[in-house]
């Protein structure tokens, strides 16, 4: 089966080379799409010949981003991954080969580890944990880590459409495929080094209304 590997990314020309030469390293026969999402540091620049970009003048949020992304994928397997270096291609290439047994396989931080064992900051972390709890709470996902940004999935699960734009996105995504019959799978990573959270209150708020609007849509 074709295999379509979308990375968003938000100002990522520090990185975005050697995301995608990781990615093809890997996953020789991949179609990648980079969906530049308002960068104003020249990302598209960094991006090596071959590669099709879609760039957006105006940030789309992550959900906005990866659903253009989707739209104009041509594989039957779809995945994304986050345009920094957190997550390691050779994780993705097995999460890909995981498929064999399951619908939709997602990357997490969480499985099988304690708090202190996750290498990011103490606020990061604790927004996780509530976060991954009402989203449990409110759609009985079953599942420890949401939001990890690698995910991989069988294109005959997805939605017609979405209606999240921000961080919510992959609470929908996880939500609709389940839904539909998806039998999702997570698969425990490493992450290469400490993240800091740049979430401010706004954010926050903005998230929890993005989960409202997705609970109120479900049937």
């Amino acid at each position: 089966m074709s295999l379509s590997v979308i990375i968003p990314a938000y100002n990522a020309a520090s990185t975005i080379r050697k995301r995608i030469e990781s990615v093809r390293k890997e996953l020789p026969k991949t179609e990648i799409i980079v969906v530049c999402n308002g960068c104003s540091d020249g990302t598209e620049a960094a991006v090596p010949k071959g590669v099709k970009i879609l760039s957006f003048p105006k940030k789309l949020g992550k959900g906005g981003a990866i659903t253009e992304g989707i739209k104009n994928t041509s594989g039957d397997i779809v995945a994304f991954v986050d345009a920094d270096m957190s997550f390691d291609a050779r994780d993705l290439k097995k999460m890909i080969s995981a498929l064999s047994d399951y619908n939709c396989v997602i990357a997490s931080k969480w499985k099988g580890k304690h708090f202190s064992e996750v290498k990011e900051s103490f606020a990061r972390k604790l927004y996780g944990r509530v976060w991954n709890f009402l989203a449990n709470a409110l759609f009985s996902l079953g599942v420890e880590d949401t939001q990890a940004g690698m995910k991989v999935f069988m294109r005959r699960f997805l939605p017609d459409s979405f209606v999240s734009r921000g961080f919510e996105f992959d609470v929908e995504l996880l939500y609709a495929m389940k839904k539909r019959g998806a039998r999702i799978f997570e698969y425990p990573v490493e992450i290469s080094e400490t993240r800091e959270t740049t979430m401010k209150t706004y954010d926050v708020l903005r998230m929890m209304a993005g989960l409202m609007r997705i609970k109120l849509r479900a049937p």
